[in-house]
């Protein structure tokens, strides 16, 4: 008994074994039936939740009966079938799984509970199940957290990138696309659609705003145009037509009168920037100039016309063209200096006026200047006059009723030379040029010598100070001489618009060419300048406009519209204001006799009153801008025969205007006009409207006025 009792003890310690593994085991195969069971309620699931959502649109399902793992009153598992037929499993619980193996029982759970292979559940869940009964195996790990696709068909949340791609490529996916991916894919093409329309809608607005701005420049420049043309008034080309000239003076078409006043460029070649439509344009609508210079020199530099008359031939062209387009004057200048002698370069002037008079046949706006300033040995019977009557024919034969404008020796100083030996040409002008700071009285005297003799003169060039263009500007000087030029009905062109560094340029040397000519860039002579083309244009000085005023016409008026006042023995009285503005410095009563006695009567018998109300000005005077017989025994300028002499009587204060000795008579049926100004030395303002003769309303000559016509 003794040896058999370890017998005995080993076998006890077997059946121990025995029953610990059998524990062992059975726990291990409770515990595969659990997760077996769990991961095929995880499957069952998510193969519902994914045919739901195929089919959420019907009731019916046309694949393969659909297993839904429900829960029964009791707690026991069971499936319900498609068909109809109600509950089809049985409860499953660890009792009837006891005596199975765990493979079977693995197989059995996998089969029973999702309804389908386990391929199938590996296929749908995407998660490979391998074999149990291994601490960590992988199918163990997985049935927590199935994987991504799983996850969010179960649970509606959205699987990371690296889930889905992971289990796309566990599929045979080489090109797995998350869905963060798409979505971003598709954000990105939203924001680029977006981006493509804003930038569209960007550049629609764009275009849109630069069309806006271009026909607002458009219109802008057509209004400046306009404004430019409406400036220039009485002087318009289109007002006064073919210039022509009567007697001493240049008149318009219908044989009245007309100054012009305007700037010469410097050489064209030189100064190109200041030679432009935009200057010439500004100078019209701010100074009031009616005329303007194009100076081209024919020989100095490299770029004068001997030796590039293409380009100069177009420059010139574009320049003519623009006053044109201005409704302007203007004089085209064959600049000799340095030659001296015309006839020096007389084969290229031959050749440019010939093209340009073609180029503008009869057109009325230019006017021909054809040598500059002779000099040197040149004099007026062996080179100037045999020149021009070798260049006045070659514009005749294309222009034949142009103004040809001809100098004269002395850098175009003997006026009175040429008086003697004059061309026998009509419409033939002659060229004065001065700077107040050298020439006097002398030169003048020289002038009146010429216009007595019966020359027409056109002072081209004018400068404020000495010949050299440069020195002080001699205002006083200056005055003296536009006076003068007033006085005798006489168109001037100062030198120079630039912005040379002398002293009669109009523009500081600072200023650049941008078009402007207003005060902040101009020179002293400039400002001068300014002041006085302003001032004898007729022009607002307050608005630098010049003011349009209507062309005088002689109204016929009813016998009894004529008062004792303004008519005497068949002598009649017309009359009107220029200046209608209630407030201004410049009284601007214009005057026409008429006679009709049917005898001549002396014009030193005719006096002329002007009633007007001084407001406080006592230094009174009165300037004659110009005064002109017409009629059947010709023309005759009066100018310097005229003036007038201010009477201070309260508001009856008067200018009496007279006529000298030596003014001749007025023939049956001729008229005198006068225009003058009156104004006070300081400039100080009147009140129109408290004025006894002032005529707010007559826009032309009329009889019935409140003038007063004596004649002795």
């Amino acid at each position: 008994m003794a040896e058999n009792t370890p017998n005995l003890t080993n076998e006890a310690e077997n059946s121990n074994n025995s029953n610990k593994n059998n524990k062992r085991n059975m726990r291990y195969v409770f515990l595969i039936v659990v997760l077996c069971m769990l991961v095929g309620v995880f499957g069952i699931a998510a193969g519902y939740f994914s045919n739901y959502h195929e089919n959420s649109e019907t009731a019916s399902h046309d694949t393969a009966t659909t297993l839904s793992t429900l829960t029964d009153e009791d707690g026991s598992l069971y499936t319900d079938s498609s068909d109809g037929t109600g509950k089809e499993g049985v409860s499953s619980n660890i009792e009837d799984t006891a005596g199975t193996s765990s493979s079977d029982i693995e197989n059995e759970a996998i089969a029973d509970t999702a309804g389908k292979p386990a391929s199938d559940l590996e296929n749908e869940a995407g998660t490979e199940i391998g074999p149990s009964g291994n601490e960590g195996d992988s199918s163990i790990e997985n049935t927590e957290g199935v994987t991504a696709t799983t996850k969010q068909a179960a649970d509606g949340n959205p699987a990371s990138s690296e889930e889905v791609n992971a289990t796309a490529k566990e599929n045979g996916d080489e090109n797995p696309v998350s869905s963060i991916e798409k979505d971003q894919a598709e954000k990105t093409a939203v924001e680029a659609t977006t981006k493509s329309a804003e930038k569209t809608e960007v550049e629609a607005t764009t275009k849109k705003a630069q069309k806006t701005e271009a026909e607002v420049t458009t219109k802008k420049t057509e209004k400046t145009t306009a404004e430019a043309k409406s400036a220039a008034g009485d002087y318009s080309v289109s007002k006064n037509g073919q210039l022509k000239v009567i007697g001493t003076h240049l008149c318009n078409k219908d044989g009245k009168q007309i100054t012009l006043r305007g700037m010469s460029t410097h050489g064209i070649m030189w100064f190109p920037q200041f030679a432009t439509a935009e200057y010439m344009e500004n100078l019209q609508s701010e100074w009031g100039a009616s005329v303007f210079r194009i100076a081209m020199y024919d020989q100095e530099g490299n770029e004068s016309y001997i030796n590039s008359p293409d380009t100069n031939k177009k420059k010139v062209c574009t320049l003519v063209d623009a006053a044109i387009a201005l409704d302007s004057y203007v004089i085209v200048d064959w600049h000799i200096l340095a030659d001296g002698n015309p006839q020096q370069n007389e084969s290229y002037a031959k050749e440019f006026f010939g093209y340009m008079a073609k180029k503008y046949a009869k057109v009325p706006n230019v006017l021909y200047e054809i040598c500059n300033e002779p000099n040197g040995g040149a004099t007026w019977s062996a080179n100037i006059k045999p020149y021009a009557e070798d260049i006045i024919p070659i514009i005749r034969k294309y222009s034949p009723d142009a103004i040809i404008i001809v100098g004269s020796s002395t850098w175009s100083q003997d006026v009175d030379v040429a008086a003697g030996s004059p061309l026998s040409y009509d419409n033939i002008m002659y060229s004065l040029h001065f700077y107040a700071g050298t020439h006097k009285a002398d030169l003048r005297n020289k002038a009146k010598k010429a216009i007595n003799a019966g020359l027409a003169l056109f002072v081209t060039e004018w400068g404020t100070t000495d010949a050299s263009g440069n020195g002080n500007v001699d205002t006083a000087s200056s005055d003296e001489w536009l006076t003068f030029l007033e006085e005798n009905g006489i168109s001037w062109c100062n030198w120079s618009l630039c912005n040379k560094n002398e002293s009669s340029a109009a523009l500081k040397s600072s200023a650049t060419a941008n078009g402007s000519v207003s005060d902040s860039v101009l020179s002293t002579s400039g400002a001068y300048v300014k002041k006085a083309m302003l001032k004898y244009s007729g022009a607002d000085t307050t608005s630098g406009k010049t003011k349009v005023t209507p062309t005088p016409k002689v109204t016929a008026a009813r016998t009894s519209d004529i008062k004792d006042d303004n008519s005497s023995g068949g002598i009649e009285l017309y009359q009107f204001n220029q200046d209608k503005n209630d407030e201004t410095s410049t009284l601007s009563p214009m005057f026409k006799v008429v006679n009709n006695s049917g005898k001549s009567v002396k014009l030193s018998n005719i006096e002329i009153y002007y009633y007007f109300n001084p407001d406080g000005n006592v230094d009174t005077v009165y300037e004659v801008d110009y005064a002109d017989i017409n009629g059947s025994s010709g023309y005759k300028a009066l100018t310097s025969a005229v003036k007038g002499t201010f009477k201070e009587a309260g508001t009856k204060s008067y200018i009496k205007i007279t006529f000298s000795s030596d003014a001749g008579t007025l023939a049956a049926g001729d008229t005198v006009q006068i225009q003058g100004r009156i104004h006070s030395e300081s400039w100080g303002m009147y009140t129109q409207s408290n004025d006894a003769s002032f005529l707010s309303d007559a826009e032309d000559y009329t009889l019935k006025n409140a003038c007063k016509l004596l004649v002795k």
